[in-house]
């Protein structure tokens, strides 16, 4: 099963969405999950990030894993352990989501360290200017190759399930137009809860700027209104003289 949800860097509330109304037999049927974070643009140094021990069973399975292909790619890939701030509602990796609800899951990033809230993230828009597409297949065929191995039970062994020429190949012209489809939609944060930091700060920036418009427009409404009023009752000479200044007691004693 693969998901591609939306709101990645605003607390993934995506996937969070997904994991609160998804069936608890769906969520207890998922061996693990292995969430992408950053994996356009690497080089040749990739980190898998855990909330579990790297010394826990299910977590070495999956890093053994994924660690055999990479060195048959000529890739290193690293392990991070990080715990999970039960009582922080911001998360630091997408993979925190799933452990909070009793999933096993790692987020794979070229990324060392959780960047800080919408710190190389980019916005709403998604671009393709730093993604390399050549970076984007070796990333399929290391993922796809040490899932296929864990399905069929073949890991630990030299077999090569997507191996180059065959009818299994990873297809680089369909990934360029995947790539380019997917660059082309908006990123949009449909997911965010009302009390979001995103969501409460563009609540304060909206209703200090929406006060200012309503005071400025009641206040020019008023102004004509006045003028209006002055000139037809009154006359011009009138509403002039409203704003000239009155004579000085010294002219008043002459």
């Amino acid at each position: 099963m693969f998901g591609l949800t939306s709101g990645g860097p605003y607390n993934y509330n995506g996937t969070f969405k997904w994991l609160r109304s998804s069936d608890q037999r769906v969520r207890e049927s998922i061996d693990y999950a292995i969430c992408l974070n950053s994996v356009g643009s690497w080089k040749n140094e990739l980190w898998l990030h855990v909330s579990k021990p790297p010394e826990n069973v299910y977590i070495k399975q999956i890093f053994d894993g994924i660690s055999d292909v990479a060195k048959e790619l000529g890739v290193t890939v690293g392990v991070r352990h990080k715990k999970i701030n039960i009582s922080n509602p911001r998360v630091a990796w997408e993979h925190e989501q799933f452990s909070r609800h009793r999933v096993t899951a790692v987020t794979l990033s070229e990324l060392s360290s959780p960047p800080e809230f919408l710190e190389h993230a980019g916005g709403l828009y998604d671009s393709r200017d730093n993604v390399k597409d050549t970076v984007v297949i070796k990333t399929i065929k290391l993922i796809t190759e040490s899932l296929a191995r864990y399905i069929y039970d073949h890991e630990g062994r030299k077999i090569e399930i997507f191996a180059d020429g065959s009818s299994l190949a990873v297809n680089p012209s369909y990934v360029k137009l995947w790539l380019d489809l997917l660059s082309r939609t908006p990123r949009v944060a449909p997911f965010l809860t009302k009390s979001d930091p995103i969501i409460t700060g563009l609540k304060k920036v909206a209703s200090v700027t929406f006060d200012l418009v309503i005071l400025l427009a009641v206040a020019t409404y008023l102004s004509v209104l006045f003028i209006f009023l002055v000139i037809t009752t009154r006359g011009l000479d009138d509403l002039i003289s409203i704003f000239r200044r009155p004579p000085s007691r010294k002219t008043k004693a002459a």
